[in-house]
């Protein structure tokens, strides 16, 4: 299932603070953006409409999200879209996470290398987009001093990853994830709808980040695992939070929730 324009409009309008009354100019500007291309399967002939599916909307949710902190139209458009894998799969392991009852964060730590033309050797006119995605826990990790007790191979592991989150968090844009699902479906309830909206998309992403190896866990593996199990801490768990992750995970087969080993 899909929605039609306005209903996008009005979601992502919520994601990003428009008020009612500069709804119909955030309106030009989506038309706009549409005739640039993005979101993408946007782009249709005349006489046709452009149907907005969960790939749509997100894209365009994370897009406002970027022009609040500077960037613009044109910037943004090309790091959702070049990167879109990743943030894709940080959305997939978020609702994973929800539907566990999991409390904690997940956020995207974005770098933009914009002066690559004078970073990199020989120079290069392309725009480095590196996209990482870390859980609450996981960033404030990177500040614990390790145990007395750790061997020396795991005192080396935690040095590493605490200088790579900590050198991904100096410079990045960062953008809560779990937030921008709410968002989303806060928007969705407004208008009588629900999560199982996109349960389509979400199932079909469901299967494409596991042929991509992607970090999330199958779920019942992702709730026992350790580190995860030390990050439920920030905020207590929303039974409706629980049962609207478990909504727009409704037509994803069994096997690609929990794959057989």
């Amino acid at each position: 299932m899909s929605l039609n324009f306005s209903e996008a409009s009005f979601v992502v309008a919520m994601v990003a603070g428009i008020t009612p009354e500069k709804a119909a100019t955030f309106q030009s500007r989506l038309k706009q953006w549409q005739k640039m291309g993005f979101p993408e399967g946007t782009r249709v002939g005349r006489g046709t409409k452009a149907e907005y599916g969960a790939l749509q909307v997100f894209q365009l949710a994370i897009l406002v999200k970027l022009l609040r902190v500077g960037l613009t139209p044109e910037r943004a458009q090309k790091v959702v879209i070049s990167a879109w894998p990743a943030l894709r799969g940080g959305i997939v392991e978020a609702v994973l996470c929800m539907s566990n009852g999991e409390d904690h964060l997940h956020y995207y730590l974005i770098q933009l290398d914009a002066l690559s033309d004078l970073t990199t050797p020989g120079g290069s006119a392309h725009l480095h987009i590196f996209v990482d995605v870390f859980t609450d826990r996981e960033m404030l990790f990177a500040w614990d001093d390790a145990d007395d007790e750790w061997s020396d191979d795991e005192k080396a592991k935690h040095e590493f990853s605490s200088f790579l989150v900590k050198n991904r968090m100096a410079d990045s844009i960062s953008i809560e994830i779990d937030s921008l699902i709410v968002w989303v479906w806060a928007a969705l309830r407004a208008m009588g709808k629900g999560p199982e909206v996109f349960a389509p998309d979400f199932a079909q992403w469901v299967r494409e980040c596991r042929k991509e190896s992607y970090r999330h866990q199958a779920t019942e593996g992702h709730f026992n695992n350790d580190l995860h199990n030390q990050s439920i801490a920030l905020r207590d768990s929303s039974k409706s939070r629980v049962e609207e992750a478990w909504a727009a995970l409704t037509m994803v087969a069994e096997d690609d929730l929990n794959p057989k080993a």
